[in-house]
């Protein structure tokens, strides 16, 4: 496995989502150093999204 590079996905997400807040004004009130960024390569033999967001802060009541 010598010379294998492996994906960052939780940098590239990270990189992904600050280019976004600073080019879309409407997500200005977004502060970064306020988010927790974390990922992992899906499964590609799953079914439904390879993916999922979570929210920290959502009411139990709500659906997150």
């Amino acid at each position: 496995m010598r010379g294998l590079r492996l994906i960052n996905y939780t940098e590239r997400l990270m990189r992904l989502m600050r280019d976004i807040v600073s080019r879309v004004p409407m997500l200005s009130f977004i502060d970064m150093s306020d988010v927790l960024v974390f990922a992992r390569a899906g499964r590609s033999s799953a079914d439904g999204p390879f993916a999922t967001c979570h929210c920290l802060t959502l009411p139990p009541s709500e659906e997150g």
